[in-house]
């Protein structure tokens, strides 16, 4: 996951992206949006624990249908 994961989150559907994105700051411990931007578009690259989670995460909520 070294490019980033914005094509990730935005294939969640909308109604579980706040959510998903809220967990998002948790897992990878970022406090301020653009730490977390950076990570996203992968400037800064993701450990490879990070994106394990972080992959486990998006299969959660990919799964699920937008209500």
């Amino acid at each position: 996951m070294n490019k980033g994961f914005k094509k990730d989150l935005q294939e969640v559907p909308a109604a579980y992206r706040n959510k998903c994105r809220k967990e998002l700051y948790s897992l990878l411990g970022v406090k301020s949006a653009p730490s977390f931007y950076r990570r996203m578009v992968g400037k800064i690259k993701l450990s490879p624990a990070e994106a394990t989670a972080v992959k486990e995460l998006f299969a959660k909520y990919q799964n699920r249908v937008s209500a």
